[in-house]
C-alpha cells in the first residue's frame, strides 16, 4: 500500500484508450504483437466467435472449459489508418478427425494463442493446447512459416526432454537467437517461471530460469523482449496494484534491474501482455480492469511527445532586436 502511494505521486505520461476495433463482445481479446516494425498489421488472441462463407457465427468449444476456444487473429491498418480484415489465421494445424461426421462438428481440441513473430514477420512462435478426451495435459509452443502470404503448418518447438512439462508465452529477440518463454518446469521459484533459450542454428539449447530477481513463487508469465533487450512480463508475486502487474527490466550484470510500470498500465484487475510498435513508445497491452465478467480487452497506449515554448528576445552583438 505504501508503494502505491509513491506511484501515484509519481504519474507516467502515457496515454490509454481501449482499443475497440480488438474487443468483439462477450469474449476475451488480448496479447496483441506487431507484423514487423511498420505497424500496420498484428496478430492477437481472442475466442471469439467465428463467422463461415454464409456469414453464421460458429463455435468453437474447448472440450476443458465448455467456453468458446481460444485462437489467433490477424487485423490490418487500412489506407485510412483504420483496423480492418480481422481475420482467423487458418492453416496452423489440422485437426485430428476419426469420421465425416466429426469432422463437420463446430467443437475443436485445439487452443492457440500468445504468439511471438520475428523481425521480419515471417516466422511465428505460439503457444499451442491440446487436450486429449477432456484433461488438461498442458500446453506448448509451436512454429509456423509464413509464405506467400499464408501460415504453414507448425511444427513443435522442443525444448525440455521431459514432454510433460508445460511451455507457453513465446516471445523471440530481434535477431532470432534468443526465445523467452514461460514453463512450469521442475526446478523453478514456484507457479509459473520465465525461462530462456539460445538457438545454435537447429535446436534449441542453453535453457535457463531468469532467476529470483524475475520470478518469485508466484506466477511471472507474459514476456515481450525488446530491441534494447528491456524485458517487460506481468508477475502475481512481485510488489504491485493487484492481481497481474507489468514490469519491464534491464539486463544489470548478471541479474536485472526491475520497475513496476504504475499506472495507467497498472490497476487492481490482470494487466498483461504488451506490445511496442518497433522502437516507437506507441503499442498494445491487455487487461480486464472493470470487467464484471472477467473479460479481457485489449488498450492501446501512445507517449506524447514533449513540447517546449521557449519566450524572449533575440539580439545582436550590438543589442539590437
Amino acid at each position: 500500500c505504501n508503494k502505491v502511494d509513491t506511484w501515484r505521486k509519481q504519474p507516467s505520461r502515457y496515454k490509454i484508450t481501449p482499443a475497440k476495433e480488438f474487443n468483439a463482445k462477450r469474449s476475451s481479446n488480448f496479447s496483441p504483437v506487431f507484423i514487423g516494425e511498420d505497424g500496420d498489421a498484428v496478430i492477437f488472441t481472442s475466442n471469439r466467435q467465428e463467422q463461415n462463407s454464409n456469414s453464421k457465427k460458429k463455435v468453437r468449444t474447448s472440450s476443458v472449459t465448455g467456453m468458446p476456444s481460444f485462437n489467433l487473429y490477424s487485423a490490418r491498418k487500412n489506407a485510412a489508418g483504420k483496423w480492418e480484415d480481422f481475420e482467423l489465421c487458418e492453416g496452423l494445424y489440422k485437426e485430428d478427425t476419426e469420421s465425416e461426421e466429426e469432422a463437420q462438428k463446430q467443437t475443436t481440441t485445439a487452443e492457440l494463442g500468445v504468439a511471438s513473430l520475428s523481425a521480419d514477420g515471417r516466422t511465428m512462435y505460439f503457444t499451442y493446447s491440446k487436450p486429449i478426451n477432456g484433461q488438461d495435459l498442458g500446453a506448448k509452443i509451436y512454429i509456423s512459416q509464413r509464405a506467400s502470404g499464408e501460415w504453414g503448418e507448425a511444427q513443435e518447438v522442443k525444448l525440455f526432454k521431459d514432454s510433460s512439462i508445460t511451455v507457453g508465452h513465446p516471445s523471440i529477440n530481434m535477431t532470432g537467437d534468443t526465445l523467452y518463454f514461460v514453463s512450469d518446469a521442475p526446478g523453478g521459484y514456484g507457479g509459473k517461471d520465465i525461462y530462456m533459450a539460445i538457438s545454435n542454428g537447429s535446436e534449441w539449447e542453453d535453457i535457463r530460469n531468469l532467476g529470483p530477481s524475475i520470478n518469485t513463487s508466484e506466477d511471472e508469465m507474459f514476456p515481450f523482449i525488446r530491441q534494447d533487450d528491456r524485458l517487460y512480463f506481468s508477475s502475481r508475486g512481485h510488489i504491485g496494484y493487484g492481481g497481474l502487474d507489468l514490469y519491464y527490466a534491464l539486463p544489470k550484470d548478471t541479474t536485472w534491474e526491475l520497475f513496476n510500470m504504475g499506472a495507467p498500465f497498472n490497476s487492481n484487475g490482470d494487466d498483461f501482455g504488451i506490445c511496442f510498435q518497433g522502437t516507437t513508445e506507441n503499442g498494445f497491452f491487455s487487461s480486464n480492469r472493470g470487467q464484471k465478467k472477467g473479460y479481457d480487452l485489449i488498450y492501446s497506449f501512445v507517449l506524447p511527445q514533449l513540447e517546449f515554448i521557449v519566450e524572449g528576445n533575440v539580439t545582436d552583438n550590438n543589442g539590437e532586436h
